[in-house]
Parts: structure tokens; sequence; C-alpha cells
């Protein structure tokens, strides 16, 4: 593609995201832009799957909520790349930089990962099965004992997580305890853990997306950076538990193919105890707080609904 044409689609697409007169959507499916520094450019919402970025540069480029399935980045430099929700589906990242890149809410079922240092990067609620990279995310079962019931109900869990829900079941434990246990940057997402005990566990990076956890006992845990996008968290204890950068947002619900409902469950907060939590740049805007008890909890940079702002003598965002 010339460079004067490509300029042209981004200017109209600019336009289409101002909701200018005479913008249009850009559609660059299949188009081949390998080697071209297109840095801070923005693409969010563009048509482009089966696009090639091979060897290109993308350094604070905006892709959020860009269909990019098929798309080829092979050794591109995604710095900092915004990629939130985007579509990753069968993408071939290989040998990629993404360092700093957010992959939150992203799809990447099937993407090419090798080569790639994802320590560096921000995959907190990013949909990760099957993909293909170095270094597989840890299994939720070499944390607890194989031959214990917790450790064949969680071993059940991560096959049916791996497998897409082709094998295994979804973990239940209601009432168990993994308390004190390492369960950092395990997926729970459709588990049920109702009542569970899970005291001073480490979860840090850990995924609740869509798990029951009604009086789950989460006191003094560290939850840094989990998601419980999309949770049941009704009278849950987490007093004094670890929350800095934690995800609560609502969570779109699907049918048993995978397909789009357009319905979204926010995650429920109602009389959890906080008390004493640490909420740094926590977003709860979108989640369900009824007397929910934030007495002694940190609040740095957390955004509040209004009439809980008031009440922590904060404004909210």
């Amino acid at each position: 593609m010339q460079v004067e044409q490509l300029k042209r689609i981004l200017e109209l697409h600019i336009r289409y995201l101002k909701g200018q007169t005479g913008g249009r959507c850009a559609n660059l499916q299949n188009a081949d832009l390998s080697g071209y520094t297109l840095d801070a450019v923005d693409l969010q919402t563009m048509r482009t799957s089966g696009i090639r970025f091979v060897e290109a540069k993308l350094r604070k480029a905006n892709l959020a909520k860009t269909d990019l399935f098929g798309a080829h980045f092979e050794r591109a430099d995604l710095t900092n790349v915004n990629l939130t929700n985007a579509n990753l589906r069968n993408a071939n990242l290989e040998g990629a930089t993404v360092t700093g890149a957010r992959f939150a809410g992203a799809v990447m079922t099937g993407a090419n990962f090798r080569g790639v240092d994802l320590a560096r990067a921000d995959l907190r609620g990013a949909y990760t099965m099957d993909a293909n990279v170095d270094k597989p995310v840890d299994d939720l079962s070499n944390k607890v004992d194989r031959n214990s019931d917790v450790g064949r109900i969680i071993a059940s869990h991560v096959q049916w997580i791996e497998s897409g829900g082709r094998h295994g079941s979804p973990a239940d434990l209601s009432g168990k305890s993994l308390a004190d246990k390492d369960l950092r940057e395990m997926n729970f997402s459709g588990a049920k853990l109702t009542g569970a005990i899970l005291y001073r566990a480490n979860l840090e990076g850990a995924k609740f997306e869509f798990t029951m956890m009604a009086r789950a006992n989460l006191m003094e845990a560290n939850l840094a950076g989990a998601s419980f996008d999309g949770c049941d968290l009704t009278d849950a204890k987490l007093a004094k538990a670890k929350l800095a950068g934690a995800s609560f947002q609502p969570k779109e619900l699907k049918t048993g193919d995978g397909q789009a409902t357009g319905r979204f469950l926010a995650p429920n907060l109602t009389r959890a105890d906080i008390s004493g939590a640490d909420l740094t740049g926590v977003d709860l805007t979108k989640a369900t707080l009824e007397r929910t008890n934030f007495s002694g909890a940190v609040l740095e940079g957390a955004n509040l609904p209004e009439r809980y702002a008031r009440l922590v003598g904060r404004k909210s965002a």
C-alpha cells in the first residue's frame, strides 16, 4: 500500500472516530504494512483481519477493539500499544516486542506468542486459552496435592479451561480451604467458590471471571491485579486484602458456542467487607455496591460511585 493512500485512509478514520462529517471506518483487511513505522497511530475499531505488520513499528499505537483476526505481527515493535478488547484470534506475534502492551479483555485464542516475553506485558483480563506461548501459564493442579479432593477438582477445572469446556468440569470448591496457598496467576473463571476459605492466599493476578464467591473468606489475601469481572462476591470477606490494580468490570455473557449476547454481568459486592483493604487504583464504578463496608480502606486513586466518594471524603472521577 502506498504511503499517501494509507495516510488518507487514516485521516478519514480519525474523522469517523470523532464523529465528524465525511469520516469513514477504515477497512485494512489483508493489507500489507510490513516494515512501516506507525508509532502512536490510532487504529481502534478498524477492520484489519489478516493485516500484515511484519517488523512494523507500532509503539504507543491504539489498537483497542480492533479486529486483528489472523493478523501478522512477526518481530513487530508493540511497545506500550493499547490492545484492550482486541480480537487477536489466530494472530501471529512470534518474536514481537510487547513491553508495556495492554491486553485487557483481548481474545487471544490460537494466537502465536513464540519468542515473546509476555512477562513485560499487561495480560490482566486477557483471554489466553489455547494461545501458543513459550512458557505456559502455571497449572492450577501443581499448587495443591494432586491426590487430594481439592487437587482432583482443580485438575479437572484446568482441563475444562484449557479445552474450552470440551473436557473436565468447572470446579466446585464451595466451603473448601485454600488458605495460605500460592495460587498466583491461576484461572478460577467459571468456578464455584461459595464460602471457600482463601485466607492469606497469594492470588496475585488470578482470574475470577463469572466465579461464584458469595461468602468466601479472602481476608488478608494478596489479590493485586486479579480480575473479578462478572464475579459474585456477595457477603464476601475481603478485610485487609491487597486489591491494588484489581479489575471489577462487567463481563459479557456468551452462548454455549461462544457467541456474544450483548448482555453483561456486573461484579457484585453487595454487603462485602472490604474494610482495611488496599484498593489503590481500583475502578468500582461499574460494580454493584450495596451496603459494602469500606471502613479504613486505602482508596488512593480509586474510582468510586458518587455516593461512596462522598462517604469516604473523596471526589469521584
